[in-house]
């Protein structure tokens, strides 16, 4: 029985010599993708950095091209002067290149996209949910006719939203597009679920 009457019955398995500092490449193991766009135990990281923000389908973010979850990309933008004043925020733990590449498949297919390859250099420095909020917050200053949720559609607003695990979010940051807005809604969003999970842990 868990909080507020809800049950579950579910069976957790221990795991041996893992510990919760640990990252992937600690163990030893090797990676067994769990999808075709997770080839590698680091994409993991990218993922939660573009992740939320594909769900848009407005911005390309390497989903179709062979860097999943890597890129911030669209046919205006200027991959040049994008990745410079991505670089001048001196966000922790992360560098940009300008890049131009062509997807193979999907929403983007025989697109010229242009922007940035995002890399993190430091996991453990970087706010990797804020990555998007932070790039989506530069665009809507460089490119602001381009407003990426209302070209998004009601269909893939409602899959945003629900990775988010409500619409809080989307309608907090398209206020003034500050990732600021948000920043602390989701501070708040994990303390409390780290307090209610914690008798649950095993380790």
């Amino acid at each position: 029985m868990l909080a507020d009457g809800l049950r579950c019955d579910l069976m957790v398995v221990p795991m041996e010599g893992w510990e919760r500092e640990m990252s992937f490449e600690d163990t030893g193991l090797p990676w067994v993708p769990p999808s075709p766009h997770l080839p590698e135990s680091r994409t993991a990281l990218y993922y939660v950095a573009t992740g939320v923000l594909g769900e848009l389908q407005t911005i390309n973010h390497g989903i179709g091209y062979t860097i999943p979850f890597q890129t911030f990309a669209a046919p205006w933008i200027d991959g040049i002067e994008f990745s410079a004043r991505a670089t001048a925020l001196e966000l922790p733990g992360l560098l940009f290149r300008p890049i131009t590449y062509r997807a193979f498949y999907g929403a983007w297919k025989d697109e010229t996209l242009h922007g940035v390859h995002i890399y993190i250099r430091d996991p453990a420095s970087v706010d990797l949910l804020g990555i998007q909020f932070q790039l989506l917050e530069l665009h809507h200053e460089l490119y602001p006719e381009r407003d990426v949720f209302e070209d998004a559609g009601k269909a893939r607003l409602r899959m945003f939203d629900r990775v988010m695990g409500s619409d809080a979010v989307r309608e907090r940051f398209c206020e003034r597009y500050r990732y600021e807005d948000v920043k602390e809604f989701f501070g708040e969003a994990a303390r409390a679920f780290s307090e209610r999970s914690t008798p649950y842990r095993l380790y």
